[in-house]
């Protein structure tokens, strides 16, 4: 008899349900609209009230697409230790919900997003293996040469670089730029052979390459990582000139194309420099881009928020 009133009780509240989640769809959809028109503060707030009635409702692909893109915000802000915990409950949504367990692309976007703010924190370790897990699943989903695995190499080669494991990055970044030299729809990938540029130099490649490689990102739309890249072989090979413009349009493209609301970029790149900073080893590369790191700070900081930042992501691919 219990059981009968409680079936009853969940016939009742079907056609309410339904309402919710309506409306908690059309939140999300106007989140998408408000973040198209960079309006992101007004994009959050209408996640988080999309993401409120998924979790009352308990209904976990909403619940998750929300927490996706809430997390993507903090990301955009900066605020990377209050993206992961989102990123990880999504993470955890996939393992325990039949709604979710299909759709193993979506779970690698998730990985990867994680991978970056774990990345920014500097906590290598276990970034470096969700970055190569996201990795893995896209290899085996997507057929062989799909641009859309070249994010989350990107992702993994940086993390790498960043534990000095300069050799590993070198690898995961020649697939890559096989990837961007055989794919129609990578023509924006200046960041690939910018990358390997770098690795091939701190390895005691062919110097040859390295300025190829060089060429091969600077014919391509620019982008501040590309050029963050190439200042930074430059500044190795003290080719200072070409550093100090490589790495100032670094920032002006920021300042030009993101603007306020995207201050990880720009504290990116300042703590990017300052990562350079430790690698250089003679007093004169150390001089010169000292100079460089105060430009970027004057230059940027301004504009934005105060310094205390890393890195970056992409949700879908």
């Amino acid at each position: 008899m219990a059981d009968e009133r409680q079936r009853q009780q969940a016939r009742d509240e079907e056609p309410a349900r339904a309402v919710e989640l309506q409306h908690a769809r059309e939140l999300f959809e106007r989140g998408d609209e408000l973040r198209e028109e960079d309006k992101l503060d007004e994009a959050k707030d209408a996640y988080m009230a999309a993401l409120e009635i998924s979790e009352r409702l308990q209904d976990d692909e909403g619940k998750d697409k929300c927490q996706c893109m809430v997390a993507l915000y903090l990301w955009q802000q900066g605020e990377f230790a209050k993206a992961v915990p989102l990123l990880r409950e999504s993470l955890h949504l996939w393992t325990t919900s039949p709604v979710l367990s299909g759709n193993e692309l979506n779970r690698a976007a998730t990985l990867q997003g994680l991978g970056v703010c774990l990345t920014a924190l500097a906590q290598y370790t276990e970034a470096e293996a969700v970055l190569r897990e996201a990795v893995e699943i896209r290899r085996k989903k997507l057929p062989s040469g799909d641009p859309n695995i070249l994010p989350g190499l990107w992702r993994l080669g940086h993390c790498l670089l960043d534990q000095g494991k300069e050799s590993e990055c070198e690898e995961v970044m020649r697939h890559a730029l096989s990837v961007v030299e055989t794919s129609s729809l990578s023509d924006d990938w200046g960041v690939v052979p910018a990358l390997l540029a770098l690795c091939v130099h701190l390895n005691g490649g062919n110097a040859s390459e390295v300025d190829t490689l060089i060429a091969n990102s600077n014919q391509r739309p620019k982008n501040p990582f590309a050029l963050s890249y190439v200042g930074e072989v430059q500044l190795l090979q003290c080719k200072w000139p070409e550093a100090e413009t490589s790495l100032q349009r670094a920032v002006k493209v920021v300042e030009d194309e993101y603007g306020k609301n995207r201050p990880w970029i720009v504290r990116s790149l300042v703590c990017w420099e300052s990562v350079v900073l430790v690698r250089a080893t003679t007093a004169m590369q150390k001089a010169c881009l000292a100079e460089l790191l105060l430009f970027s700070i004057h230059r940027a900081f301004p504009l934005v928020i105060p310094l205390e930042g890393k890195h970056y992501w992409d949700r879908a691919s």
